[in-house]
C-alpha cells in the first residue's frame, strides 16, 4: 500500500521520507511508504505519474523526485537519490567492488608497465651497449659504433611512445562509443582485450632476455607495435568497463579510479623492487618486471568470469538490459545510437568537461615535465631512484590517497566542481618554474627561463598535491557523469561517453610538453 498526503509540500528535487512496514499478516514485504505526498485526485496515487514510476518489490531500487517543465525533459539532469535498494542482495564480501578495482589496476597495467620501464628501454634496450659485456655502459663500440644509433632511439622513445600509446587508444575509445564495437555487448569486448593485453604481455617477457643488439631498429618497431596494441586494447577495455561500471551504484565506477590509481603505485613498486634485486642485470630485471605484470593480467582475466555467478552483479545488470518494467528493447539502430547519445551528452557535458581537464593537467605535468626535472646540485637524497621514487612512486601513492577521500566526504557537488578542476591549470606553470631542463639537454637548449623553485623538494611537494587532487576529482567528476541522466538506461552511455572524454583528457595532456619541449 502507498500513501500520498501533501505533495505540494515537497520541494523540487527534495527526497521525502521513506519507510518500510510489514503487512497485515507480520511479513516484512518490503513495501515503500512515501510520506508526505499524495495524488491531486486524492486517489491513493494509483493513477499519479509518480506512482507509475514505482517499481515493484523485486525491482525497486532508487527513488527519484523529478519536477521540470516539458521542454526541458531531453536537457536538464535528474537529481537522483540512491537510497538502500529494497531486493538488492549483500554485495557479500564486498567481491564485485573488489572485482572492479581488480579490473581498474588492470586497464591501466600495460601503459603503466611501460611508462615506468623507461629506464630499462632508454637505459638497457636503448643504452650504450656492447654485445660482449652484455650489460649497459657509457664508452662507445669500437666495431660499428652502435652507440648512435641507440642515441637516437633513446632519444625518441619517449615522445614516439605517447602517440604511439595514446593516438590509437582515442580513436578506439571513439569507434567503441559511436560504432559498439563487438556488438554492444561489453563483456565480449573486455574479455578479447584482455586476452590481447596478455599476448603482448608474453611477447614483451620474451624480448626482455633476448639480446637485440644487433637489430634494435626492428626492435624498436616491434616495441613500438607493441604499444599501439596495448593501447587499442586498453582503451576499448577501458570504455567498455566504464559502461558496466556506470550500470552499478556510484561507488562501483569510484572502485575503477581507485584501481587505476592503485596500479600506478603497484607498478611503480614493482619497478623499484625488481631494479634493486636484479641491479647490474637489466635484461632479468626487465623479464622479472614484465612477467608479474603478465601473471597479474592473467589474474585479472580470471576474475571478470565470476561477476556473472555475483547475485549483486546479476541484480543491478538484469536491470541494465531491460527497461524498468518493460521487456527489454530491441538493439539501437546507428541513428538511434546516436541520438541517445546526444541526448545523453546534453545531461552530461559539464561532468565530461571536468573529466577532460582533470586529466589534461594531470597529463601535462605527469611523466613528462617530472622526467625532465634535475636534482638539486650534490645529487637527490633518493639517489638513482629520484625518478622511480621522487617522481613515480609519490605521484601514484598520493593519487592513491585521493581516490579514497570520496568515501570520507565529498565536496564541492556537480553545480561547482568546475572551479577547482580549473584551478589545477595553476600546476602547470608551477612545473615549468622547477628546475626542469629541456629535453635536448643543456648544451643544445640551454634553458632562458629563470627557475624560481630550485630545490628538489618543491617538485617532491607540488607532485604529491598534483597526485593527491588528480585521484580526488578524477573520482568525483567520474562518479558524477552517470547520476546525471534522467533515465537510468542512459548512465552506461554516460559512463562511456564520460571515459572518452577521460582519453582524450590524457591524450592532449601527453602532447602539451612538446610544445614548451626545447623552448624554456
Amino acid at each position: 500500500m502507498v500513501r500520498w498526503s501533501d505533495r505540494s509540500a515537497v520541494a523540487p528535487y527534495e527526497m521525502p521520507e521513506v519507510s518500510y512496514y510489514p503487512d497485515s499478516s507480520g511479513r516484512d514485504t518490503s513495501k515503500l511508504r512515501l510520506n508526505g505526498l499524495h495524488s491531486p485526485d486524492g486517489k491513493d496515487g494509483l493513477e499519479s505519474p509518480e506512482k507509475s514510476a514505482l517499481l515493484p518489490s523485486t525491482e525497486v531500487s532508487t527513488v527519484r523526485i523529478i519536477r521540470s517543465s516539458p521542454a526541458d525533459d531531453d536537457e536538464l539532469p535528474a537529481k537522483d537519490y540512491e537510497k538502500a535498494d529494497l531486493s538488492a542482495p549483500s554485495d557479500r564480501y564486498r567481491l564485485v567492488f573488489l572485482i572492479m578495482l581488480v579490473h581498474g589496476m588492470g586497464v591501466l597495467l600495460p601503459w603503466n608497465v611501460f611508462i615506468n620501464a623507461s629506464e630499462y628501454f632508454k637505459g638497457y634496450k636503448f643504452g650504450y651497449y656492447c654485445p660482449s659485456l652484455n650489460e649497459s655502459f657509457s664508452a662507445v663500440c669500437n666495431d660499428s659504433n652502435p652507440a648512435e644509433v641507440n642515441r637516437f632511439f633513446r632519444n625518441s622513445w619517449s615522445n614516439d611512445m605517447v602517440v604511439a600509446a595514446q593516438m590509437p587508444n582515442l580513436i578506439l575509445n571513439a569507434l567503441n562509443l559511436f560504432v559498439n564495437i563487438g556488438g554492444g555487448n561489453l563483456t565480449i569486448r573486455i574479455a578479447i582485450s584482455i586476452v590481447i593485453l596478455i599476448v603482448v604481455l608474453m611477447e614483451t617477457c620474451i624480448l626482455a632476455i633476448i639480446d637485440s643488439t644487433l637489430w634494435t631498429p626492428t626492435f624498436y618497431v616491434i616495441s613500438m607495435a607493441s604499444v599501439v596494441v596495448v593501447n587499442m586494447a586498453g582503451g576499448i577495455y577501458q570504455n567498455s568497463l566504464f559502461g558496466v561500471g556506470a550500470s552499478l551504484p556510484g561507488r562501483y565506477t569510484n572502485a575503477i579510479i581507485t584501481g587505476n590509481n592503485i596500479c600506478g603505485t603497484f607498478i611503480a613498486l614493482l619497478n623499484i623492487m625488481s631494479q634493486s634485486v636484479f641491479e647490474g642485470r637489466s635484461g632479468w630485471h626487465g623479464f622479472t618486471y614484465f612477467l608479474i605484470a603478465l601473471l597479474f593480467m592473467i589474474f585479472v582475466f580470471g576474475t571478470y568470469f565470476i561477476l556473472p555467478s555475483l547475485a549483486y552483479y546479476r541484480h543491478f545488470f538484469s536491470r541494465k538490459e531491460r527497461s524498468i518494467n518493460t521487456p527489454a528493447p530491441e538493439r539501437e539502430s546507428f541513428k538511434e545510437h546516436i541520438h541517445s547519445l546526444w541526448i545523453t551528452f546534453k545531461q552530461v557535458w559539464i561532468q565530461c568537461w571536468n573529466v577532460f581537464f582533470v586529466f589534461f593537467v594531470t597529463l601535462a605535468c605527469f611523466p613528462n615535465f617530472g622526467l625532465n626535472i634535475e636534482p638539486q646540485k650534490g645529487g637527490s637524497i633518493f639517489g638513482a631512484y629520484f625518478i622511480s621514487i621522487g617522481l613515480f612512486l609519490n605521484f601514484n601513492l598520493f593519487a592513491f590517497v585521493g581516490n579514497l577521500l570520496p568515501s570520507l566526504f565529498i565536496w564541492p557537488g556537480p553545480r561547482w566542481v568546475w572551479i577547482p578542476v580549473l584551478l589545477r591549470a595553476l600546476f602547470i606553470p608551477f612545473f615549468i618554474f622547477c628546475n626542469m631542463q629541456n629535453t635536448g639537454g643543456k648544451e643544445l637548449y640551454p634553458r632562458k627561463l629563470p627557475v624560481y623553485f630550485m630545490n628538489e623538494w618543491w617538485f617532491f611537494g607540488g607532485q604529491m598535491l598534483l597526485g593527491l587532487t588528480s585521484g580526488y576529482f578524477s573520482s568525483l567528476t567520474m562518479m558524477y557523469a552517470p547520476q546525471q541522466v534522467k533515465d537510468k538506461r542512459l548512465a552506461p552511455k554516460a559512463g562511456q561517453t564520460a571515459a572518452f572524454f577521460l582519453v582524450s583528457g590524457i591524450f592532449f595532456g601527453l602532447l602539451f610538453p612538446r610544445i614548451v619541449d626545447n623552448r624554456l
